[in-house]
């Protein structure tokens, strides 16, 4: 949706899982936005060279079930791949590693967005704002009421 929605930006999209870059893949085909696109199969920004790339924008949905909780998700949400949803023994470990490797991946100016689990707002919100890095995050609500979105802008734009 962002690439065909921005215009003269390149974008990189990266998962761990390669069937799911496939996917990515194919959909970027069907809307014509594929040479827009960088794929990189990677463990979060393990496939990516810092320092001489920095990104403007990083958007995440990283795994945030929380490893007791993913046995009680509906079946067919179970049937997803473990790596996909197990966030950790409190859901919030990608988050944790993201907010700590950004420095070297994101420009000055830079906004981070996160999509997260009903109930993380406020542990979201201190990973944030102890990281030193951020302005105040700003959250955003689903259609449902529930806060699920957030994006901070560095501190140094």
């Amino acid at each position: 949706s962002l690439t065909k929605n921005i215009r003269y930006r390149k974008i990189s999209c990266s998962d761990i899982n390669t069937a799911a870059l496939r996917l990515a893949k194919r959909n970027a085909e069907f809307h014509d936005v594929k040479e827009k696109i960088d794929f990189i199969c990677s463990d979060l920004f393990s496939a990516v060279t810092s320092g001489s790339l920095k990104f403007e924008l990083i958007i995440a949905n990283p795994p945030y079930v929380c490893t007791r909780d993913i046995r009680k998700l509906p079946v067919d949400v179970q049937r997803e791949p473990k790596n996909a949803l197990d966030g950790g023994y409190d859901g919030l470990e990608f988050y944790r590693k993201i907010v700590e490797q950004i420095p070297d991946f994101i420009a000055n100016s830079g906004y981070l967005a996160f999509e997260f689990g009903d109930g993380q707002k406020v542990l979201i919100k201190d990973i944030i704002k102890e990281s030193g890095i951020f302005e105040e995050p700003v959250f955003f609500c689903d259609f449902n009421g529930i806060f699920r979105f957030v994006i901070a802008k560095c501190k140094n734009g």
